[in-house]
């Protein structure tokens, strides 16, 4: 499947709960608070879960290597300046186990689905 970019107003950003990414030199104050709140625990809410969770899934590294048609390559994720939608889950995928649990796990979030109008773009 092909990427596809959108380009939000600031009315349909708000609106669909759209968070910019935040990026993170290895080793970073960012990473240092995710890796925390995570060592910190479940206090018992889904509310406090529902917040790590999203946190989590918004950290990106400024620059990292990714591979492009077989070819290791430098990315500067930093000139991407994206923006997510979290769908409320904390559910989490291992390394380990993403081929086995992804059709699952993207079958449970399909309620929450990102609904935009053609005015929010």
């Amino acid at each position: 499947m092909e990427a596809m970019e959108l380009v939000f107003q600031r009315s349909g950003v708000g609106k669909n709960k759209l968070y910019p990414v935040m990026y993170s030199v290895n080793g970073g104050a960012i990473q240092e608070v995710a890796k925390y709140l995570v060592e910190l625990g479940n206090d018992g809410t889904d509310i406090t879960s529902l917040n790590v969770s999203c946190l989590l899934s918004l950290l990106k590294p400024i620059k990292s290597n990714m591979i492009v048609s077989g070819e290791v390559l430098e990315k500067k994720f930093y000139q991407e300046s994206e923006w997510r939608y979290v769908p409320p889950t904390t559910n989490v995928i291992s390394e380990n186990n993403y081929t086995e649990e992804r059709d699952n796990e993207n079958n449970a979030i399909e309620q929450y689905g990102l609904e935009f109008s053609p005015s929010d773009i």
